[in-house]
């Protein structure tokens, strides 16, 4: 079943995404790992490190019109 969500809340969500992944004192990082999922955001990683991603800091510029359109 499809869920819509409006505007606003989309735009919102996009917005908490780029804050935390630009957030902070360097680049954001994408981590793939083997295994299960951790139980938790808090919770220490399992499996082995398959692959690391650096992204440019900031990582997004401004939104312009919802998700994902970033200039």
């Amino acid at each position: 079943m499809p869920t819509r969500i409006s505007t606003a809340a989309r735009n919102a969500a996009a917005d908490g995404i780029v804050d935390l992944v630009d957030g902070g004192s360097g680049p954001g990082v994408i981590r793939v790992y083997t295994g299960s999922q951790p139980a938790g955001p808090g919770s220490a990683p399992t499996g082995t490190l398959l692959a690391q991603f650096t992204l440019s800091d900031p990582a997004f510029g401004t939104r312009r019109s919802g998700w994902p359109r970033w200039t």
